[in-house]
């Protein structure tokens, strides 16, 4: 199937993605998807819908639930744009796997946070925001995991120091790790890439950061979505990390 272009495209594709779901036995997120594409169908008859899913992972609701974080890190970012702080955008990514799981997300995660409290990002970074995406290969059959970050820094850091301590956080792959076999993967285990950020590109890179593609594999969806249940992709440190704070009790 081509890219889900149009509406009919989509309703098909998300009546898969149920299928699968309802396999692994999530009938409950299934229903949401399903009852979400007949909505669309009521839109369409009728010039209204009267409920949505909400899911981040939904193909009729994925744009609001992304457009949220892409508005909210644009508003932070652009508030310290004038403090003469320079912007990065990285990417960390790791070796291919062929298997999902809430451990290795959950792994991946805490890997970040250790690597963002070291240095050389302790003393430089301002403020950062980061989002662990994932894309499927349906060639390899294999998913290709990956870490958008845009750093908010006041002294530069070397790609090489980065290298060096996103490999070191990594260390040795653990278990839930189940790594691709397909030649040349395996000879480079933790990539890192970063450039600047030019004027006035900030909102077509964070835009980047915070954009949805859609899996285009029924099994691949079920997978990751099965795999990201409950598990936070979207992660702030620094000034651009708000701890909402609770009422004081009169």
């Amino acid at each position: 199937m081509g890219k889900a272009s149009s509406r009919s495209d989509r309703r098909a594709l998300q009546r898969l993605n149920a299928a699968a779901l309802t396999v692994r036995g999530r009938h409950q997120r299934a229903k949401r998807l399903v009852d979400c594409v007949l909505q669309d169908e009521k839109k369409e008859a009728t010039g209204y819908r009267t409920w949505r899913c909400q899911h981040r992972n939904c193909l009729f609701c994925c744009w609001k639930y992304w457009q949220r974080f892409l508005e909210n890190y644009l508003r932070k970012i652009n508030r310290l744009t004038g403090n003469d702080y320079r912007l990065s955008f990285l990417t960390l990514t790791i070796p291919n796997v062929l298997s999902l799981s809430p451990e290795l997300y959950k792994e991946l995660a805490a890997n970040l946070k250790k690597m963002m409290r070291r240095y050389p990002f302790k003393c430089r970074v301002v403020g950062a925001v980061a989002r662990i995406e994932t894309d499927y290969n349906s060639h390899s059959q294999d998913f290709h995991i990956h870490i958008h970050i845009i750093l908010i820094y006041s002294q530069c850091i070397p790609q090489k120091e980065i290298v060096e301590a996103w490999s070191d956080v990594m260390g040795p792959q653990p278990s839930v790790y189940e790594l691709s076999d397909v030649p040349g993967r395996e000879s480079k285990p933790c990539v890192v890439w970063i450039e600047k950020i030019k004027p006035g590109t900030l909102r077509r890179t964070v835009r980047y950061v915070f954009k949805f593609k859609p899996f285009e594999d029924a099994e691949a969806f079920a997978e990751y979505d099965c795999a990201v249940r409950n598990v936070r992709l979207v992660q702030s440190f620094g000034t651009l990390f708000e701890r909402k704070r609770k009422a004081r009790r009169r």
